[in-house]
């Protein structure tokens, strides 16, 4: 007899399974919606300002090399930085060539040539680094190697 009232008690608890996962699978959109109504929805408020891609891209240092082994290096806040980077973006810049990186000594470079590295923090697709500086079009650019 208890086994007999097991059985019949376990065949309700499936058969009662089965239809509560037919009601949350096959439940119609809307209809007992978690959401009853739009005020109760929550609200996002803004934050700030949209903001162009171009305008949020920028290198996280620069590095002035100025030769006999002497450097400068400027961070995003300084006056420099800006005054600089302003006239690199003024500048345009063409006719690159592809060349391995190993067959250069970039420690000799940098410590006998004058000139500015830029440093970002991530690589950044020429895509959207020609749309901050103004880096002319090339087909070098367009095999999708950066």
């Amino acid at each position: 007899m208890k086994e007999r009232i097991k059985s019949w008690m376990l065949v309700l608890l499936i058969l009662g399974s089965l239809v509560e996962s037919y009601y949350l699978i096959y439940r119609l959109p809307g209809s007992d919606s978690a959401v009853l109504s739009k005020t109760l929805y929550v609200k996002t408020d803004n934050m700030g300002l949209k903001e162009k891609v171009e305008n949020l891209l920028y290198p996280d240092k620069m590095i002035i090399h100025m030769g006999g082994d002497k450097h400068t290096l400027f961070y995003p806040s300084s006056t420099f930085y800006n005054l600089i980077m302003n006239r690199l973006k003024g500048r345009s810049f063409e006719s690159f060539q592809r060349r391995s990186v190993q067959d250069f000594d970039w420690d000799k470079i940098r410590s006998e040539n004058p000139g500015i590295e830029l440093s970002f923090g991530a690589g950044i697709p020429v895509t959207l680094l020609q749309r901050v500086m103004q880096i002319s079009p090339d087909s070098l650019f367009e095999g999708g190697e950066h």
